[in-house]
C-alpha cells in the first residue's frame, strides 16, 4: 500500500466511521474566523443528542501572529472520552506553533484517532520529509 493511501482514508467518512465504531475520534481544524466550516453541520445531531462529544480548543500562533486563532474541534463517542483529553494535551503543549510538532506527538494523536501503526509511520515519515524540504531553502527551490 503506497505511502499517500495510508494517509487520510477516512476523509468524508468520519461521521460514518465514527457512528458505527470503527473511528474513535475525529479531528478537523481551520482558521477562527472559519469557525462555521467545522463541524459539518451533518454532526451537530449527534453532538445534540450526545451520541458524539465535541471539545475545541483555539490557539493563536506564535509564529504567525498575523494569522487569525486557529480552531481545533475534537468528537469521540463517549465511551472514548479519555481520548479527547489526550488529544488536548497533545494540542495544548505545542501551543499552536509547528515547530514544536514532534514525531511522539504525531504518533500518539494518529493512536488516538484509530490509525494503524502502519499508517502513522507513513505519516511520520512525511512528516520528516517536510521538515528537511523546509529547512533547507535549497530543497524548497528545488520542490
Amino acid at each position: 500500500m503506497s505511502n499517500a493511501s495510508l494517509i487520510g482514508p477516512h476523509e468524508g467518512r468520519e461521521l460514518e466511521l465514527m457512528l458505527s465504531g470503527d473511528k474513535p475520534m475525529a479531528f478537523f481544524s481551520c482558521f477562527a474566523d472559519d469557525a462555521d466550516s467545522i463541524p459539518d453541520p451533518a454532526y451537530v445531531p449527534y453532538i445534540k443528542d450526545g451520541t458524539l462529544l465535541m471539545r475545541e480548543l483555539e490557539i493563536t500562533m506564535p509564529c504567525a501572529t498575523h494569522l487569525p486563532p486557529y480552531r481545533h474541534v475534537l468528537l469521540a463517542r463517549p465511551e472514548e472520552a479519555w481520548r479527547l483529553d489526550d488529544a488536548f494535551d497533545i494540542l495544548s503543549n505545542h501551543e499552536g506553533d509547528p515547530r514544536r510538532h514532534s514525531d511522539e506527538g504525531h504518533v500518539r494523536m494518529g493512536r488516538l484517532l484509530g490509525y494503524s501503526e502502519e499508517a502513522i509511520a507513513a505519516f511520520t515519515d512525511r512528516c520528516e520529509r517536510l521538515r528537511e524540504k523546509w529547512a533547507n531553502p535549497e530543497k524548497r527551490r528545488a520542490a
